[in-house]
């Protein structure tokens, strides 16, 4: 299986749905044990594509801006997301940009939620 931060990357990328039957790309929707809408599914989250470049920006942006030797790969949804709200808002007043609403569902959807009340630092 893909490491959870791969699968994050690539779902901002390019979305969380393929065809019209909305099948999941997020590998750990396929073949899920659990009904739809269990509380517990990360399954029902959906993500809006961003496209590669963005996505690139800010997990890059996550990585060499906000990354720190005091960071585990847990903490890395609340970096991407500051690094999409330093990139794609007008810093420091909050405008619920396309982008860190992809980070925010994307890392929702493999399991490492975001904290909405992790103070975000421009940089």
């Amino acid at each position: 299986m893909a490491h959870p931060l791969s699968v994050a990357f690539f779902l901002m990328a390019d979305g969380d749905q393929e065809g019209s039957n909305n099948d999941h790309k997020n590998p750990w929707c396929v073949n899920d044990p659990e009904p739809e809408g269990d509380e517990d599914d990360n399954c029902d989250v959906t993500v809006t594509a961003i496209g590669m470049t963005a996505a690139t920006r800010i997990m890059f942006g996550a990585l060499t801006n906000y990354m720190s030797s005091n960071h585990g790969w847990d903490d890395f949804g609340n970096l991407a997301r500051g690094a999409a709200y330093s990139r794609y808002s007008n810093c420091p007043s909050y405008n619920g940009s396309t982008e860190q609403q992809a980070v925010i569902d994307a890392f929702a959807a493999i399991g490492y939620p975001t904290s909405s009340s992790s103070p975000i630092v421009c940089k």
